[in-house]
């Protein structure tokens, strides 16, 4: 699902998952010059999986603030696509 704002919905359903995959897409490679343009999250929980694909150049830089809640959640197991 591609969003531009966080609602409550999306919230409370990642805050249920276990485990959270992520992906960014930015500008670039490199971390000091590029920008942020995507980010995914997936989430699974008992009853579905779903993906959040956030457009940050739309939404604009601060909805990384309110996804804190989420990805900083120490019970939640967040797994990076293609991390190094």
């Amino acid at each position: 699902m591609y969003v531009n704002v966080l609602t409550s919905e999306i919230v409370n359903f990642l805050l249920k998952c276990k485990q959270i995959y992520f992906d960014v897409e930015t500008t670039g490679l490199d971390p000091y010059t590029t920008q942020l343009l995507l980010l995914s999250l997936t989430g699974e929980n008992e009853d579905k999986t779903e993906t959040f694909v956030f457009d940050i150049v739309s939404a604009g830089i601060e909805l990384l603030n309110d996804l804190r809640v989420i990805l900083e959640h120490p019970d939640i197991l967040k797994i990076a696509h293609n991390a190094v």
